[in-house]
């Protein structure tokens, strides 16, 4: 099991692959159950990240229901790669209550990161519901695991993709002050990864003036449309301002209608 962990480790697939395939091989004659589904465990993972999902599904599926018979510490990682495979064949409905013992079990062993993957990814599939509350309470955990975790870069994700959930269910102040909140906690997280701060106002100033033209208020969507565009010309990508700008044609247009 050592060598298959070192596989994952250095992302090698294929050989993921073929040394679960000799686990199964060498458990199954034997009737030892759970060692088989330790075996399909990796099997599964490798599959899904070989673009295999169907495969993937076949196995995992079985795997983790006896791996949380048996307590044991694989379920965590098994859940969230039947999540991961679940999701990838467009059943994100199934796919929600793995990603959730999956972050649950990672929470509880202190493994901030992975569950913070797997709060995200609950809250995607949530949103591929258009189940925007509830994906929203998990946007709020992701962004609690990033926090311990220390990753800037995930606080900001899960930050406005909870500002996001929280326009596309209606209540258009909570997303706004979210919005707000991520300049200022995104300075606070202890990380010498690189921050280009004036890009991410640009970006903020867009995603809050789009939530705004899609409310009907006009005037505040256009004042931060323009404060994006200024941020975004001088800081960001040629496609960053290029999105502002269809931004505010969409606007004048509807002002003009």
């Amino acid at each position: 099991m050592q060598y298959a962990e070192s596989l994952i480790a250095i992302r090698a697939w294929g050989r993921l692959r073929d040394e679960a395939r000799t686990m199964a091989d060498r458990a199954g004659p034997t009737g030892e159950v759970h060692h088989l589904a330790v075996a399909h465990r990796f099997l599964g993972l490798a599959q899904q990240e070989l673009g295999r999902p169907h495969e993937a599904v076949e196995v995992l599926g079985s795997a983790v229901q006896v791996l949380r018979a048996a307590q044991d510490p694989l379920v965590g990682p098994a859940d969230w790669a039947y999540g991961l495979a679940l999701a990838a064949v467009d059943r994100p409905d199934l796919a929600v209550p793995h990603f959730e013992r999956a972050a649950e079990e990672f929470t509880r062993t202190e493994g901030f990161s992975e569950a913070y993957a797997a709060h995200e990814a609950a809250g995607s599939a949530l949103w591929a519901l258009a189940e925007h509350e509830d994906a929203a309470v998990h946007f709020t955990a992701a962004a609690e695991m990033a926090r311990r975790s220390g990753d800037r870069e995930g606080l900001v994700a899960a930050l406005r993709a909870l500002a996001d959930a929280h326009a596309h269910a209606g209540r258009l102040d909570d997303a706004l002050h979210t919005l707000d909140r991520v300049f200022v906690e995104a300075r606070e997280v202890a990380d010498d990864s690189p921050f280009d701060e004036q890009r991410l106002l640009g970006h903020l100033d867009h995603q809050g003036g789009l939530m705004l033209l899609e409310a009907g208020r006009t005037a505040d969507a256009e004042h931060l449309l323009k404060e994006a565009l200024n941020r975004l010309g001088a800081y960001g990508r040629r496609s960053d301002a290029a999105a502002v700008r269809a931004a505010l044609a969409r606007l004048d247009a509807q002002e003009n209608t």
